[in-house]
């Protein structure tokens, strides 16, 4: 309680928002809100043996062993007080372990971790209405699930994160294949 990291000479340092379950991305949009996926690893089928005990009790410790919540935190400081006072959820049917976002255009697009998603969304709106447009599929699961994305500066492009499968090929390359690698979208053709 009341922990924070030290500030360096001439910065200061004060607690934004709390009682988060689970964050995981942040995304600041134009007009000040922040948005928070609230998430975790999507099911996946725990190894056996040793290594599967292992590792449901290291994913267990680190808050990681249950279910995903499914849903995007958005918090505002109303009262420009460097604390969040308002706090609204937004979820949608269509997430799936949902970690990164980027906003542009009057879009929000969210990465699940297997696909690309684009809801029309305004800053200030405080819900998402209205169904989401598929932009691409993405390899899905893996060890490394999460997908970060970042919109290009003229908001053509969009760019996802997809991590390995696996931490050294331990279950051969072809599960590797379209990860490890940094997928463009474009968003105007949808190559």
């Amino acid at each position: 309680a009341n922990a924070a990291p030290k500030a360096a000479t001439g910065l200061a340092i004060s607690r934004f928002a709390e009682g988060l379950d689970h964050p995981r991305t942040l995304l600041s949009l134009p007009n000040g809100d922040v948005l928070v996926a609230e998430t975790a690893s999507p099911p996946r089928k725990e190894g056996g043996g040793v290594t599967g005990f292992v590792m449901k009790m290291f994913m267990s410790r680190v808050g990681a062993g249950g279910t995903s919540l499914n849903r995007i935190i958005l918090l505002r400081d109303a009262d420009a007080d460097g604390k969040a006072d308002q706090r609204f959820t937004l979820q949608a049917k269509a997430f799936a372990s949902p970690s990164g976002m980027a906003w542009g255009g009057g879009k929000l697009y969210v990465a699940n971790h297997d696909a690309v998603l684009a809801f029309d969304f305004a800053p200030g709106a405080t819900e998402l209405t209205g169904e989401p447009k598929k932009l691409m599929d993405l390899p899905p699961g893996g060890n490394h699930w999460m997908r970060n994305l970042v919109l290009s500066p003229d908001g053509k492009k969009l760019y996802a994160a997809v991590g390995s499968a696996s931490n050294i090929g331990e279950n051969g390359m072809e599960i590797e294949e379209g990860r490890a690698a940094i997928w463009e979208l474009d968003l105007a053709s949808g190559a």
